[in-house]
């Protein structure tokens, strides 16, 4: 059984994930937008996170949509499985985001361990798998034209716990 536990991301800073050569932390050498401070992966320091008492609650209630949606599955270099939506909008607002924001697509990352899976962490700590439910700002036009500018896209990220039992009443 699986529970997720959630965050939100408008993509953070690039932190240490992984110590090998290839790994995020070294990203910023071969991808020239992994050097600020605006992008992933991110390492969530509990003892540095602030309570935000003015932080909006998120309205999701679009994704209720059923009507006009179209997705297609992809298993993207086995290590990630990606659902690109189409057909009927759904947008997110709320969540102190500076617009609306478009649904593009959702996807999961996994390892063979479960210790690795996830691409960001808690404390350093990494999760078996985690989804990404990726949005664009809806005046910016497309996904990739969205990624290129500040606040262009909006992640809602989770992770997910093996669990060996799990009850409702808990």
């Amino acid at each position: 059984m699986l529970v997720a536990i959630s965050l939100l991301m408008i993509l953070g800073a690039c932190q240490r994930a992984e110590a090998n050569a290839t790994g995020p932390i070294n990203w910023y050498q071969k991808h020239q937008n992994c050097g600020g401070k605006m992008q992933s992966p991110i390492d969530i320091s509990t003892k540095n996170v602030v309570h935000d008492p003015f932080l909006e609650l998120f309205n999701l209630t679009e994704y209720e949509k059923t009507s006009g949606v179209i997705m297609h599955l992809a298993n993207v270099g086995g290590h990630t499985a990606r659902v690109l939506y189409s057909g009927t909008a759904v947008y997110i607002r709320g969540g102190s985001l500076p617009d609306k924001y478009q649904l593009d697509q959702f996807h999961f990352h996994w390892a063979k361990e479960d210790l690795t899976g996830s691409e960001h962490s808690v404390d350093w700590k990494h999760y078996p798998l985690e989804m990404h439910i990726v949005h664009h700002q809806a005046g910016m036009g497309t996904l990739q034209s969205a990624a290129a500018r500040p606040h262009g896209l909006a992640v809602i990220a989770f992770f997910f716990k093996v669990c060996r039992r799990y009850s409702l009443s808990t």
